[in-house]
């Protein structure tokens, strides 16, 4: 069986700028690209970027100048009504 290596999995992940730092938004997501975040959206008046990129990746963008969080997006699905376990 042909597994993926962690470096190989893209992850989302949802980086929350700094206060001080949202009026240069523009500079911050600079310096996420350049670390390798492919940027998929940009909300500026929350303060956040939506992007992806492997799992060795979150510690590179925790270390970026006006980055106060980075969490990885998490998706939960309940089981279908018809599901026995309903």
């Amino acid at each position: 069986m042909n597994q993926a290596s962690p470096d190989s999995v893209s992850h989302t992940y949802i980086v929350t700028v700094t206060a001080t730092y949202t009026a240069q938004m523009e500079q911050v997501v600079s310096s996420l690209e350049s670390s390798g975040l492919r940027v998929n959206k940009v909300l500026n008046t929350l303060g956040q970027v939506i992007g992806h990129g492997n799992e060795q990746l979150r510690g590179q963008l925790e270390q970026i100048e006006g980055v106060q969080s980075v969490d990885e997006d998490k998706v939960y699905r309940l089981p279908s009504p018809k599901d026995p376990l309903q």
